[in-house]
Parts: C-alpha cells; structure tokens; sequence
C-alpha cells in the first residue's frame, strides 16, 4: 500500500471571495481559515501590491498562472497562440519574479487553443526559466464544456503533452 499525503486546500482567489478586490482576498482567505491560495494572473493589479498582499497575509501561494490572457472574456492561455508568443514570452520572467516573492513554486500555463507545437516550444522555454529558480510548470486540463476547444480537454491529452515536452519540472 502506498501512503495517502494528508489532503490541503487551496482558494483560487481570482474566483473566490470576489466580494472584495484581489488584493484583499488573501486576508479574506486567512479568516476564512485556509492555509494557501491560488491565482490567475493579475491583470490590472500593481505587481508590487499583489506580492506584499500575499506575503503580509502569511498565506502560502501554491500556484500562479502565467498569464493567459482575458479569462473572463474566453481567453484560455497565450502558449499556442502565434500571435500571441512574444506576449508569453515577455510574462515568463515577470511570472518568475512574481511567483519567487510570494514564495510560489508553481506556476500554471494555459495551453489554449491554438498549436499544440508551438505550446510544447513556450513550454520548454518557461520550464527552463522555471528550472533556475527551482519551480515547476504545471499543466492541467481544462473541460471544452465551459471552456471551448481548449487543446488539453483531458488528463490522457494532458499526460501526453507533458511527456511530450521533455523537462523534468514539467507537470
């Protein structure tokens, strides 16, 4: 039998306790009791603030997206997007940044919806970047129910596009 790690949960506070703006929802998780958050990239946020908000709440960030784009107007990551390479390029270091000050060793890239080919290429290059400061890049899959034709719909897609990329801090 293998052992079962002890269960933690996160907040995805760029969906919840949207009651408040972004950079109060890490206080507003830490009342409610839990003990880490995750986020999407912050768009409008001063990069600054976010990083402080998150440390001063003494929350553990457990995973921050690369940017992905407008994900409340259908965007769904910028990695397989020809148009749109420079501008994930352009994130992975500011990502980095971002994520080594508020202690994040994760960080998420949304495939999207475009080339498959092109993503592994994005990929390779945040996962090498990621490498020098010991983080991982995540990759997850996403349902086409809500989310239209994203590239990765499930964890088969997922697993596979993983392997296919070839780094050890990709998962």
């Amino acid at each position: 039998a293998v052992p079962c790690p002890a269960m933690r949960f996160c907040a995805n506070i760029s969906l919840l306790f949207t009651e408040v703006p972004l950079l109060e929802r890490f206080a507003a998780a830490r009342s409610a009791g839990l003990p880490a958050v995750e986020l999407w990239w912050p768009r409008s946020e001063d990069l600054d603030a976010v990083a402080s908000a998150a440390t001063d709440s003494g929350l553990e960030v457990v995973l921050l997206n690369f940017d992905a784009g407008d994900m409340p107007a259908g965007d769904r990551g910028l990695a397989s997007d020809p148009a749109r390479k420079a501008e994930f390029r352009a994130n992975v270091p500011v990502a980095l940044d971002l994520a080594g000050r508020m202690g994040a060793k994760r960080l998420n890239a949304l495939i999207g919806f475009g080339d498959l080919d092109l993503a592994r290429e994005n990929v390779r290059y945040a996962a090498d970047a990621a490498a020098e400061q010991g983080a991982d890049v995540m990759i997850e899959a996403v349902n086409t129910f809500e989310n239209g034709p994203y590239r990765l719909s499930t964890t088969r897609d997922a697993a596979e596009f993983i392997r296919s990329v070839g780094r050890d801090n990709v998962r």
